[in-house]
């Protein structure tokens, strides 16, 4: 209904602005209406990588891997595992590994393109970076980010 969704892009909103605590409050009022509202597992993912505390972001990958099972279409969730290999662990081929599969399924979703060219840039591999860049071009010309990658 409306109110979760309402609470889910407030947690959303909040996220964003930095303001965690207040985040996981919207996002606690949101599962507490729809137990299992679609996004939660991976929004609740990003509020605890993204929150500054290490402890809290060891638990992300929990929480993306529940919602890659619970919903496999979820893109932030494949986004959200993947920049906890690259932040967390620093593992930038793992977090590549998960940006492939990502691709593969979703090959329509530039953004994951062009991340994956990123982090290819960053480990040194210039000829697979430039072939991901090119491929998040011919999605969309008028990618920024693919642009200043290729």
């Amino acid at each position: 209904g409306k109110t979760e969704g309402s609470f889910f892009v407030a947690a959303q909103v909040c996220m964003l602005l930095g303001e965690h605590k207040k985040a996981r409050e919207y996002l606690g009022r949101t599962v507490e209406i729809q137990a299992n509202y679609p996004q939660a597992k991976s929004l609740g993912g990003w509020i605890e990588l993204t929150c500054g505390s290490e402890v809290k972001a060891k638990k992300a990958i929990d929480m993306f891997k529940d919602a890659q099972a619970a919903n496999p279409a979820d893109i932030d969730a494949f986004l959200g595992h993947a920049m906890y290999m690259e932040t967390v662990k620093k593992d930038l081929r793992g977090a590549v590994d998960v940006l492939t599969s990502c691709v593969v399924k979703f090959s329509w979703f530039t953004p994951t393109e062009s991340e994956k060219a990123r982090l290819l840039l960053a480990s040194g591999e210039w000829e697979p970076a430039n072939e991901s860049a090119n491929r998040a071009l011919q999605l969309d010309p008028n990618s920024i980010e693919a642009l200043s990658l290729s």
